[in-house]
């Protein structure tokens, strides 16, 4: 039983939050001999914390029980997505009741697994999640990787960890990030300094004002440039309405992958 591999060639990666020496030990042995690999393990939610900071931008997987000694592990799943939102979160609980599952999941875990669990059961769910990752990254569109270097970004996003996030992802792909602005007021006046920005990525909620205000602010400032809302709010209604107002593409951090933001640029700047 062996995990496929990422499509540059590396492992899948995995990061077990579990109190439990015994579970944290027989998880490491099972990712390593399914061909993942193993970055590291919390025993809290304070410790994972950090953990999943500093390796952000390797892990794949997030291993989490719900019983710890500080904090209940659904009320964590929030916060880690936060951090990633690409993070996959599967949770590994004997508090495998119908009510803490369909938690999980409505916070963003991906899958639960219920204590006690069969190696062939883990194998699935990981083979699942990893083929369905290589597939959700997908190759570019047309088989050609757009130059995307022309788009000039503001990113509006009062959390460091998401603004940061983002960043990453922009610039990967060759953008260039101009400007972050954590409030809605620094915002305007980044785009009165800054005439070449041409892209806003912004959060629905910022401490000043609204996601939904700043739209139409920036609409009226420049209406040619191209808003993306980078938002957990992913009801139908909250995207229908962005849209009514002058955004472009509407991106869950939920459900982010970078095939998506890959497909928002390619299609909002088509003609650079």
């Amino acid at each position: 039983m062996k995990l496929p591999l990422k499509p540059n060639g590396t492992k899948f990666s995995f990061f077990i939050i579990d109190d439990s020496l015994s579970i944290t030990k027989t998880l490491k042995e099972m990712i390593e001999s399914f061909g993942g690999h193993y970055i590291g393990s919390a025993a809290n939610s304070t410790e994972a914390f950090a953990e999943l900071v500093k390796s952000v931008n390797e892990i794949d997987f997030v291993m989490l029980d719900i019983l710890m000694p500080d904090i209940s592990g659904l009320k964590i799943i929030p916060a880690i997505k936060t951090i990633n939102p690409q993070f996959k979160i599967i949770m590994l609980s004997a508090l495998s009741s119908p009510a803490n599952i369909q938690m999980a999941i409505s916070l963003g875990a991906s899958h639960f697994i219920a204590k006690p669990f069969r190696i062939d059961q883990v194998f699935n769910v990981f083979k699942t999640f990893c083929e369905s990752t290589i597939q959700e990254s997908g190759p570019p569109i047309d088989g050609q990787k757009k130059d995307f270097n022309k788009i000039h970004a503001l990113i509006i996003e009062d959390s460091n960890l998401s603004a940061n996030f983002i960043r990453t992802k922009l610039e990967s792909l060759g953008c260039k990030v101009v400007g972050i602005a954590h409030r809605g007021q620094q915002a305007l006046d980044i785009l009165n300094k800054v005439p070449t920005i041409n892209l806003a990525v912004i959060s629905m909620v910022l401490p000043d004002t609204d996601g939904l205000t700043l739209i139409l602010k920036i609409n009226m400032f420049d209406p040619d440039i191209k808003i993306i809302m980078f938002s957990a709010k992913d009801d139908a209604r909250s995207i229908e309405k962005t849209k009514e107002l002058g955004v472009d593409y509407y991106i869950s951090k939920s459900n982010f992958t970078d095939r998506q933001l890959y497909e928002a640029l390619y299609e909002l700047f088509t003609n650079l």
